[in-house]
């Protein structure tokens, strides 16, 4: 039985929704106990972005946040009739969200610029992100695919103060789902859809040097 609300985030979807919502099941999902953030690119790249959409729409309406990613503000500027029909719903998504002492961003903040003064271009374009050290805050983005930050492929990726859970479902590799409470990821293939679970070591983001 769970004892507090566990903060999850995913990020980089990209039409894969019938993957996140078998993430979720595998979490134990529940909306009255959870809060679930989701960072963005929902859409493009994967088998079903009106689908993936759907599943996101839904999840917000039980609690979950969802930001804005490029890949969504690219359907804000289409006039392709699906584009438009979900304009109205992409505007509503705001750029980050702070959990403290998360800040949860889809591609990066820049430094030295207060939260709410970063540009909408950085918050969802920066790539590669900052290495820089943002006080007293956890920065958690996708966008840049983790093998694109480390040699390993299809893994959450750490620095300090930096986490990066971009794990190329959108080129054929993971989407993965961060318990940021108990610091564990639930991953999923898309080639398979092989599932599997692994921990993290918090004491990399909260200070240790990563190797």
């Amino acid at each position: 039985m769970k004892n507090e609300k566990r903060i999850l985030a995913i990020s980089d979807v990209h039409g894969n929704g019938h993957l996140l919502t078998k993430l979720l099941q595998a979490a134990n999902y529940s909306p009255n106990i959870d809060q679930l953030i989701m960072l963005g690119d929902y859409i493009n790249k994967g088998p079903d972005s009106i689908g993936t959409l759907q599943v996101i729409h839904a999840l917000c309406k039980e609690g979950a946040v969802a930001l804005a990613g490029n890949n969504e503000l690219k359907w804000l500027q289409s006039i392709d009739k699906d584009a438009v029909n979900w304009q109205p719903f992409l505007t509503s998504l705001p750029f980050w969200k702070e959990i403290a002492p998360f800040v949860f961003v889809h591609a990066g903040l820049k430094k030295d610029v207060p939260l709410r003064e970063q540009h909408m271009e950085d918050l969802t374009g920066i790539n590669p992100p900052s290495f820089d050290d943002f006080p007293d805050k956890i920065v958690v983005f996708g966008h840049t695919p983790t093998f694109r930050l480390r040699s390993d492929v299809d893994r959450v990726w750490l620095h300090k103060g930096m986490i990066g859970i971009d794990t190329g479902a959108g080129h054929g590799y993971n989407l993965s789902l961060v318990d940021l409470t108990n610091w564990v990821v639930y991953a999923i293939s898309t080639n398979d859809q092989r599932l599997e679970t692994y921990s993290l070591d918090k004491q990399i983001v909260f200070g240790h040097t990563y190797e």
